[in-house]
């Protein structure tokens, strides 16, 4: 009992530390966790490393949202041509126009990878996208994809 604690107690901060650190991988985590655990605490492992990458994607995103306001309160015309990431982030921008644009692309990003998550996070947040909508698409994409990646594995072992 106190060893399935311990389990999921690391899957929700190694989740966290993957979501802000990308040395962290993630998958790698729920593919350990997938090797060594029995199913059905191999999917609550999987889906704790879920509810880590969100708190930890949350902070990214509030630290997006905070930003927006403070670079929106000085902000001034530029001189210098966009460069190819000041491109791609204004296309993402604009993609995350609308509450339900917004909510397809965060869960799609969060459940495929494409595009990133982190970049999804940042330009969520900047275009103030509801904070619970933020979450349960997170929480729920992230979560599917390691239950996704998880029940395989260990159905292979058994």
């Amino acid at each position: 009992m106190f060893d399935s604690l311990i389990a999921v107690a690391s899957a929700i901060g190694l989740g966290a530390a993957s979501a802000v650190m990308p040395l962290v991988n993630a998958e790698a985590v729920a593919a350990v966790i997938a090797a060594v655990s029995p199913m059905p605490l191999a999917v609550i492992c999987g889906i704790a490393l879920g509810a880590g990458q969100t708190v930890g994607k949350v902070v990214i995103y509030e630290t997006a949202r905070a930003g927006r306001r403070r670079l929106s309160a000085k902000a001034g015309p530029s001189d210098h041509p966009p460069g190819r990431m000041a491109r791609a982030g204004a296309k993402l921008l604009a993609s995350l126009d609308g509450r339900w644009q917004c909510i397809g692309i965060v869960l799609l990003s969060a459940v495929v990878g494409l595009p990133p998550l982190l970049a999804t996070a940042v330009a969520a947040g900047a275009v103030r996208m509801r904070r619970m909508d933020f979450v349960l698409c997170c929480l729920i994409g992230r979560s599917a994809r390691f239950v996704a990646l998880i029940v395989p594995i260990v159905a292979a072992r058994t």
